[in-house]
């Protein structure tokens, strides 16, 4: 396995989460991909989950204004 790409300001990673599997694409290319959809909502739950790294974060996500 690959390991991870140096990441600059700027470079976008996007976490593609479906019913068979959860995708990871750096800068337009796929990265990695897993035939596992628990692992995806897993890192779903850690962004938007009950313990998000930050409130901020979360609210952004979910496209939720902050009170």
């Amino acid at each position: 396995m690959a390991s991870a790409l140096p990441v600059r300001e700027g470079d976008i990673t996007n976490f593609v989460v479906t019913e068979r599997g959860f995708r990871v694409i750096f800068n337009g290319r796929p990265v990695v991909s897993f035939n596992d959809s628990r692992l995806g909502n897993m890192m779903i739950e850690g962004f938007i989950g009950a313990h998000p790294p930050s409130e901020d974060l979360r609210a952004a996500l979910l496209s939720v204004p902050m009170n």
